[in-house]
C-alpha cells in the first residue's frame, strides 16, 4: 500500500500548495439562456414512495459487479458497477421506487431506483439500466435524478451508445425515467439549486433533447461544440473557484479534488478529450495531508480514535488514482495514524474460591498498543491494518490459601507471575462518515463496542496442602488465578484454538472526549466461586 513516484512541489506547505495548481485561464462570458444556472436557485424536491420488498442488496468488490432489482410493476433495475470504481468493497442496495410525486413534468408514469448507501462517490461511472414494465416511446423518455429521498430534483445523465434507458452517475443517490419528452419541460422547471448540480443538470438536458433515442434504443452522437458551454461554465464558476480554495480546510480540498475528477470524467464519457493540466497529483495531495492532519486533532484533542483509519484508506485510494505522488506523502500520512492509534490496556482480576481448601488470588497487568498498518491478514494474505500482538508481565499482585478441610492439614499459596497477551483489537463505531470531515453527528459518530483478544499464561499462585499425618499428599495446584479465570470465562474462549485466549465484547464506551475510551467489568459467579475483573482501554496519543 506504500505509494509511489514523485512531483517536486509537493514538498511545500499547505498554504504554498496552492501554487501548484494556478490557473491563467479567464472565465468565458455566460450564455444568456445559461445565466440562471450561476445563480442560486430553490431546489426542486419530489416525495418517494419506496418498494422495500423489491430491495436488494450485495457487497461489490473493488473489482465491480452488476445488481438487479424488480420492483412490484415487473420494472428491472440493473446497476453495473466497473473495476476500480469503488474504493473499498461497498454493501450495495437497490430499492425499487414504488411511486414518486413531485415531478415537474405532468401527470406521467414513472419508474425510479434508489441506489444506497446514498452519496457513495465512484471513481467511474457507473450504469442504471431500466426496462419499465410499460415501455416508453424514445421520444417521450425524461431521465432524472435525486438526492436523499427525493431532494435537489436534476436531469439525469444518458449512457453514450447504449442501448435503452440507461443512465450514467457517479455516486449513489436517487434515479429514474419518465414518459415525458424532455424538450417540453417547461422553462421554470430549471433544475438544481447550485451552480454545479444546475449546470451539470442542463448538460444532462441538452445530450437528452439532442440525442433522442432511435427506434432501436440508440442514441445519435451528440456535437462536442452543443455542450461546450456548459463544460466551460463548469470549469470557470464551479471547478476553479473550488481548487482556488482547496488549502481553506480538509472539506474545501474534498470537494475540489472530487470535482476535478468529475470534469475529467464528464469529458472522457463524452467522448471529449480530457484535459490534465497536471493538477490534480498537487490537489489530491494537498486534500490528504490537510485531511489527515485534522482529523489527527482531533483524535488527539477529542480521542475520536476510529475515524482516522477508514479516512487515511480513502485518502490513499484517491492519491494511488490521481498518480505521481511523491511517496514522502504516505510517509507522513502513515505517521499521523499510527502516532493517532496507540492505546494502553490495563487489566486486573481477583479469583475467589470460598471456604475450605478455598483460595484468592488477584491479578493485575498493563500493556501499550500501537497500530500496524502493513498488517497482514494471517489466513487471506491480504492487507489488514491492525494492532500489532504485545505481551507484558502478568503480576500477581496478592494471594492467600484457607485452612484445608483435613485435620492436621494446612494449605499454602505462594504468588506466581505470568505473562499477558494482548491478540488484537477492533474499535466496533457506527454513526458517521469518514469523509464528513467538518461538524455534525456525521463527523463524530459514535463507539458502540470494543472486541478484544487476548490470553494469560498459567500464573496467580500456587496452592499446596501439606498433611504430615497422611502417606500421601494432595497434589499441588499451580496457577489457582488461572485455573478460576478459565473456567468462569468458558464461553468467552475464542472458536479458532489455532491462536486460544479469550474475547470479550460488551464494553461501556467512555464518555465523549474523555481519554478513557471504554472499559469493561465483569463479575463470574458459581458455587463457592466468584471472579471479578475491569478492562480499561485508555487512548494514549503521540
Amino acid at each position: 500500500m506504500r505509494l509511489v513516484a514523485g512531483v517536486a512541489c509537493l514538498a511545500l506547505a499547505a498554504p504554498v500548495l496552492v501554487g501548484c495548481f494556478p490557473t491563467t485561464r479567464q472565465p468565458a462570458p455566460v450564455p444568456e439562456e445559461l445565466a440562471w444556472t450561476i445563480e442560486q436557485s430553490t431546489p426542486t424536491d419530489v416525495t418517494t414512495q419506496l418498494d422495500a420488498a423489491g430491495a436488494v442488496s450485495a457487497v461489490i468488490p473493488v473489482s465491480g459487479g452488476t445488481l438487479t432489482a424488480t420492483g412490484a410493476d415487473g420494472t428491472s433495475y440493473t446497476l453495473t458497477i466497473p473495476a476500480d470504481a469503488l474504493r473499498v468493497a461497498t454493501e450495495v442496495t437497490l430499492t425499487p421506487v414504488a411511486s414518486t410525486t413531485g415531478l415537474p413534468f405532468g401527470e406521467t408514469a414513472s419508474y425510479g431506483v434508489d441506489i444506497g448507501p446514498d452519496g457513495t462517490e465512484l471513481d467511474a461511472f457507473a450504469t442504471i439500466q431500466i426496462v419499465p414494465a410499460t415501455p416508453i416511446p424514445g421520444d417521450q423518455q425524461v431521465l432524472y435524478q435525486y438526492r436523499g429521498s427525493g431532494d435537489d430534483l436534476a436531469f439525469a445523465l444518458p449512457t453514450p451508445d447504449a442501448t435503452g434507458i440507461s443512465i450514467s452517475t457517479d455516486h449513489f443517490s436517487g434515479y429514474g425515467t419518465a414518459a415525458t419528452a424532455p424538450n417540453v419541460v417547461q422553462e421554470e422547471y430549471r433544475l438544481g439549486g447550485d451552480a454545479a448540480r444546475a449546470i451539470m443538470s442542463e448538460l444532462a438536458h441538452r445530450i437528452q433533447t439532442h440525442t433522442q433515442p432511435r427506434a432501436d434504443g440508440s442514441r445519435p452522437p451528440i456535437d462536442p461544440d452543443d455542450l461546450q458551454p456548459f463544460l466551460d461554465l463548469f470549469r470557470d464558476y464551479v471547478l476553479e473557484p473550488r481548487i482556488a480554495h482547496a488549502t481553506d480546510s480538509c472539506a474545501a480540498g474534498v470537494l475540489a479534488a472530487r470535482t476535478y475528477g468529475e470534469f475529467q470524467r464528464h469529458l472522457a464519457l463524452l467522448g471529449m478529450s480530457p484535459q490534465p493540466d497536471g493538477r490534480l497529483p498537487g490537489l489530491v495531495t494537498t486534500m490528504a495531508k490537510t485531511c489527515i492532519d485534522q482529523e489527527y486533532s482531533y483524535c488527539r484533542d477529542e480521542h475520536l480514535t476510529y475515524r482516522i483509519l477508514p479516512l487515511y484508506v480513502a485518502m490513499i485510494r484517491a492519491v494511488a488514482v490521481a498518480g505521481d505522488v511523491d511517496p514522502s506523502v504516505d510517509e507522513e500520512l502513515r505517521a499521523k495514524v499510527v502516532d493517532c492509534l496507540s492505546f494502553r490496556l490495563d487489566f486486573t482480576s481477583e479469583a475467589v474460591v470460598e471456604g475450605d481448601s478455598g483460595w484468592a488470588s488477584a491479578v493485575e497487568a498493563s500493556v501499550d498498543l500501537t497500530f500496524d498498518l502493513d498488517g497482514i491478514d494471517a489466513k487471506t494474505g491480504s492487507w489488514k491494518p491492525q494492532f500489532r500482538e504485545a505481551s507484558t508481565e502478568l503480576v500477581n499482585t496478592s494471594v492467600s490459601a484457607e485452612q484445608a478441610g483435613w485435620s492436621g492439614c494446612t494449605a499454602t499459596a505462594t504468588p506466581s507471575d505470568g505473562e499477558f497477551f494482548f491478540y488484537g483489537m477492533e474499535l466496533l463505531a457506527s454513526g458517521y462518515d469518514a469523509m464528513a470531515v467538518e461538524s455534525g453527528p456525521q463527523r463524530v459518530g459514535r463507539l458502540d463496542d470494543v472486541r478484544l483478544r487476548f490470553g494469560t499464561t498459567v500464573a496467580g499462585g500456587d496452592w499446596q496442602v501439606t498433611c504430615p499425618d497422611y502417606p500421601f499428599q494432595p497434589p499441588a495446584i499451580s496457577g489457582i488465578w488461572y485455573v478460576t479465570f478459565l473456567g468462569a470465562h468458558a464461553d468467552d474462549l475464542i472458536a479458532d484454538q489455532s491462536q486460544g485466549g479469550i474475547e470479550f465484547t460488551g464494553w461501556e464506551p467512555g464518555a465523549p472526549g474523555n481519554a478513557t475510551i471504554a472499559t469493561r467489568e465483569w463479575t463470574a459467579t458459581g458455587d463457592r466461586v466468584h471472579e471479578t475483573g475491569t478492562l480499561t482501554l485508555v487512548h494514549t496519543p503521540r
